[in-house]
């Protein structure tokens, strides 16, 4: 696993990142996303906001592939 000390900088502030953030829909609460691989690099409070704003949109979880992917 990597540490976030191999992580560059945030994407979105340019601060150190922490995190990977997938940034492909989740197709059920267990996690499994349409593509594991695709991440960005993070920091957390970033990672935060960018689920919030997910949320907001009813795109953090999808239970249908087809709808998932269309997103």
């Amino acid at each position: 696993m990597t540490g976030h000390r191999d992580l560059g900088p945030c994407l979105f502030c340019g601060e150190e990142a922490e995190e990977r953030h997938h940034w492909t829909a989740s197709l059920d609460p267990d996690g499994q996303y349409l593509d594991p691989a695709a991440t960005i690099e993070l920091c957390v409070a970033c990672h935060h906001v960018e689920h919030a704003a997910w949320r907001e949109q009813g795109n953090d979880r999808f239970a249908d592939h087809v709808q998932a992917r269309l997103v």
